[in-house]
């Protein structure tokens, strides 16, 4: 349990170098949702974002990947055929997720 308080110590920490204080619970439950899915190959259209009811109803949901797009985390990009938009994180939710990775590695060194 040391092991993943440390990383939730460290989380945390990432988190206000990299995101504003301003990001709610149902936000970042929003963008680990999507990073969850582009780790899967999957690609995440806006309308099934919507659909993800463990983080809100569709108005919520709407709401919260605005912001995400405020905060320059996310992006809806049109695919090939114009009548869909799928989500994408940006480099700057990029460069944190990969500094998340490196300190769960780093927890999870043998001391």
């Amino acid at each position: 349990m040391n092991n993943y308080c440390e990383f939730l110590r460290q989380r945390n920490e990432i988190g206000k170098t990299h995101l504003s204080k301003k990001l709610d619970m149902a936000c970042l439950q929003l963008l680990d949702l999507i990073v969850i899915a582009m780790h899967d190959k999957k690609e995440l259209s806006v309308s099934n974002a919507l659909a993800l009811s463990e983080v809100g109803s569709p108005a919520t949901i709407h709401k919260k990947l605005q912001i995400l797009r405020d905060f320059d985390l996310v992006n809806a990009i049109f695919t090939t055929d114009k009548r869909t938009k799928v989500i994408k994180l940006t480099d700057k939710a990029q460069a944190y997720y990969a500094e998340i990775a490196q300190a769960f590695r780093a927890t999870q060194s043998p001391n």
